[in-house]
């Protein structure tokens, strides 16, 4: 989706220069900083830098949790996301726990993304 927008801006970029154009544009619009932080630690990972993808969740995490809270669906995003890059289960099982905890706390039992992370959960 992303891509496909930065195509249609009539900008001919090839590669990682279009990756980077998308992140930039991405950064313009309010709101898409957790999409943004999704695809970083995606191209991190693809690119075997797990722990750096790992250190900018983390990062994001912190700044997130000072400015809008434990719960706030950003951070908790976040949370599930650090989770998923963490190398010992016991770790990320107790991240998402904290995650499931705030999302039935915020969304409800049956939202879908409380599902999601539980099912994340069960799957460990």
């Amino acid at each position: 989706c992303l891509l496909a927008w930065c195509a249609s801006e009539g900008q001919d970029h090839r590669g990682d220069d279009l990756w980077l154009h998308c992140v930039s544009k991405a950064l313009e619009f309010k709101g898409m900083i957790g999409a943004v932080v999704r695809l970083l630690c995606s191209r991190l990972v693809g690119l075997g830098q797990t722990r750096d993808a790992y250190a900018l969740v983390a990062k994001e995490l912190t700044s997130a949790e000072d400015i809008m809270g434990a719960l706030h669906p950003f951070v908790l995003d976040c949370l599930e996301l650090q989770a998923s890059l963490m190398a010992v289960r016991s770790e990320a099982e107790a991240v998402l726990r904290k995650c499931l905890e705030g999302r039935e706390r915020v969304l409800g039992f049956t939202h879908v993304e409380t599902l999601r992370t539980r099912d994340m959960l069960a799957r460990m």
